[in-house]
């Protein structure tokens, strides 16, 4: 790992090579723990790769207003600081969930800004189908309903989680849950962020991510846990060829933390068929001791 501070982390930042930045984006309620993982596998292979926690997300001070709006700004300056310290031209922005959102509003606002003197290179959006995430958002209202206030320590926030299918990795779910649980009051840990008193924000956060992820003329890559066929749009615009479509079936929603490894390879091998990185970078990416393994 070349360097981490507080609320962010440099997996990679080699100099003298293709000056293409990869930065990941995690979803609501995570941090940039969630891809400690499947970042370490990507620097491998990347010569720069970066994770950030958003606003009011991880490390970040609490924040009331987590619309849309703000997530963006926050992330496109985040993006851009990283560009101008890692001296590239070019950025891949990898979203998951709601992260996914962010990052196709990142690559809209890059693209449509030459003064910026970055250009986006390729959209990874995984686990992100605005349309059944929509017809899920009842089932979301049910889970946080139901899941624990708090904690007494990371060993029982990690049995519950896997207990209950939240994460499939024991090792990814603890990397998971330190940047998603903070301490609180009587030394118990807390949720970072109540996602259940963001409600109101969830549609602000889905609308219009189809449209804008077909819009992008950089390459893009829609990543999923499996295959999902709920959105005619983009069903259409994928026999068409204009997007590519990978699935990992044996993980869940949080496929980046369960199945790093896998998740990496679709994303360099997307990367090297698209033309963003050579294909020799690509050379020996792959996985061994098991689907949810790290």
């Amino acid at each position: 790992m070349a360097g981490a501070d507080r609320g962010s982390c440099w997996f990679s930042r080699r100099d003298g090579e293709p000056r293409t930045l990869c930065v990941l984006i995690h979803g609501a309620g995570g941090s940039e723990k969630d891809f400690a993982a499947a970042g370490r596998s990507l620097a491998r292979h990347l010569p720069r790769v970066y994770a950030f926690d958003m606003l009011g997300h991880g490390c970040r001070e609490a924040c009331a207003d987590l619309g849309h709006e703000r997530l963006v700004e926050d992330g496109l300056k985040a993006t851009l600081e990283a560009a101008r310290l890692s001296g590239a031209s070019t950025v891949v922005l990898v979203g998951h969930s709601l992260g996914a959102c962010i990052a196709a509003r990142i690559a809209e606002r890059i693209a449509g800004d030459e003064a910026s003197g970055v250009g986006v290179a390729g959209l990874v959006a995984a686990e992100m189908v605005e349309r059944a995430s929509r017809d899920g958002l009842e089932g979301m209202r049910r889970a946080l309903a139901a899941r624990p206030k708090g904690f007494d320590d990371l060993r029982e926030a990690t049995a519950w989680a896997l207990r209950v299918g939240m994460f499939r990795s024991e090792a990814g779910a603890r990397e998971a849950l330190a940047g998603m649980l903070r301490p609180a009051d009587a030394g118990r840990l807390a949720w970072t962020v109540d996602l259940a008193a963001t409600e109101d924000l969830w549609s602000g956060w889905l609308e219009g991510h189809t449209a804008r992820f077909l819009s992008l003329r950089a390459p893009r890559l829609l990543l999923l846990s499996a295959t999902d066929n709920s959105d005619p749009a983009l069903l259409t615009a994928q026999m068409q060829g204009r997007f590519a479509v990978r699935t990992l079936p044996y993980a869940g929603h949080f496929l980046h933390v369960d199945a790093p490894r896998p998740f990496a390879q679709c994303v360099v091998e997307f990367l090297a068929r698209a033309g963003v990185i050579e294909a020799a970078a690509a050379a020996g990416c792959a996985w061994d001791g098991g689907p949810c393994a790290e």
